[in-house]
């Protein structure tokens, strides 16, 4: 995989974000444990070792470990999925210096059973998950004129991957070997 990793960068890549994640034919993966997310330190570190480019990876939940491996140069980035369900204030309180303040993911995994369910992620953990626009704290009302649809930083940011448009040269290709769907029918 590294090697395709270093195809990615080589046609542009930003980043590359890394997860034991799978479809749904790995569902032991999709829904890791702790165990299963041992090794993605390690991981980060080779693809770290191959690529120029930030390597971010998922289910690191210890901010202190987190914050160590990326002192150590293993990654750049820790992905925060399920965390925030648990702690949506992670980062804020890793910010002000109170990280004995953050509540861990268990790995109990009932928000992305409810999420693969079809229904709105739920936590036992934080009460408030898919609740939030009931509480006076996160009531916010509707959007005022003054407020922009887009952050700002969304609007001045630089794109890089824009500047390198690998994808112009395939139009051609696509329109030289399209074919119109016939649908059912005889052909």
């Amino acid at each position: 995989m590294i090697d395709l990793a270093q195809d990615l960068e080589a046609r542009g890549a930003d980043y590359i974000s890394l997860s034991d994640g799978g479809g749904y034919e790995e569902a032991g993966h999709l829904v890791g444990s702790a165990e299963r997310a041992e090794h993605i330190p390690d991981t980060g570190a080779d693809f770290k070792k191959a690529l120029k480019i930030p390597v971010i990876v998922a289910s690191q939940h210890d901010p202190v470990k987190a914050d160590a491996d990326i002192g150590a140069g293993k990654y750049d980035i820790s992905a925060l999925g399920r965390q925030l369900f648990i702690d949506p204030e992670y980062a804020n309180k890793l910010a002000e210096g109170r990280p004995g303040e953050i509540k861990r993911c268990t790995r109990c995994d009932i928000c992305l059973q409810r999420c693969l369910a079809g229904t709105s992620p739920g936590c036992p953990h934080n009460p408030w998950l898919g609740r939030e626009y009931a509480s006076d704290e996160f009531r916010i009302g509707p959007r005022q004129k003054h407020e922009p649809l887009l952050p700002p930083g969304m609007t001045r940011a630089p794109m890089p991957a824009l500047e390198r448009p690998w994808w112009k040269k395939e139009i051609p290709l696509l329109e030289k070997n399209w074919r119109k769907f016939r649908g059912p029918g005889p052909r």
